[in-house]
């Protein structure tokens, strides 16, 4: 790959990581983001104030499809809000669909992410490069960085099973869940996601226990009636030193 890194700002450089081909037929490539001392970017749930990265191939040729893969982030606590980033420089895994293998992918990326310090700012790179897909150039920091991306849930026997409940006031939701099989003694952090723009879910509060008991308030903005389906509901449950699991579906 020739790739042109970028200078966003000056807290912060992004950069294109060549890879390999995997079994599927897919390219694993990644984006490294460095951080200048005392910086922190964002994960893509950053909690309150954070900025999370959005990932822009528009440009790129023979590329049909790209799927980012999350390291397992921190969680901050500052003035008493949580968010939840990487404090270090971070690299995403992204596998890349291409059309055809018989020629390179041409890869244009803009990436929009935020970087905070004492003070929180948007910044943006424009990068590009080109990937020949019949070289392997995988890098052990962008192996290390797939193999932590969250476990999923149903592979390690824990499922969750929710409720959606009108709350008090107008737009107000409540979501409880039961998650079982987490063994674990201590309550994680965990991050419910739900898509769709218009809901905002708040921090949940776990209880351990067999099932560990998660609740969250929701507040609804959109038009008309509030609904979601249990199957697009993920929870990512992050215990302190471990990989994150993520349960997708309630």
């Amino acid at each position: 790959m020739t790739a042109l890194p970028s200078l966003a700002q000056d807290h912060s450089r992004v950069s294109l990581l060549p890879g390999r081909m995997m079994e599927d037929g897919r390219y694993l490539a990644g984006v490294r983001i460095e951080l200048a001392q005392g910086w922190k970017t964002y994960w893509r749930a950053p909690g309150s104030g954070g900025i999370p990265p959005q990932f822009d191939w528009n440009g790129s040729q023979n590329l049909v499809e790209v799927e980012t893969k999350w390291p397992t982030p921190t969680v901050f606590e500052t003035y008493g809000m949580r968010s939840i980033g990487y404090d270090r420089d971070v690299i995403f895994p992204v596998l890349l669909a291409p059309a055809h293998t018989n020629g390179p992918m041409e890869l244009q990326l803009t990436l929009d992410y935020g970087v905070c310090s004492d003070i929180c700012i948007p910044a943006r790179a424009t990068i590009s490069g080109q990937v020949e897909l019949s070289r392997d150039l995988t890098a052990p920091q962008l192996e290390a960085a797939l193999s932590s991306r969250a476990r999923i849930a149903a592979e390690h026997g824990i499922t969750a099973d929710c409720h959606l409940a009108p709350g008090e006031g107008v737009g107000v939701w409540q979501l409880s869940a039961e998650v079982h099989g987490h063994a674990e003694r201590d309550a994680p952090i965990a991050v419910v996601e739900i898509p769709n723009p218009d809901l905002w879910v708040h921090d949940p509060q776990v209880t351990a226990g067999a099932p560990m008991i998660l609740t969250a308030g929701m507040d609804w903005f959109g038009a008309g009636a509030f609904s979601a389906s249990r199957d697009d509901i993920r929870i990512t449950l992050l215990p302190e030193g471990e990989r994150a699991i993520e349960i997708q579906g309630c």
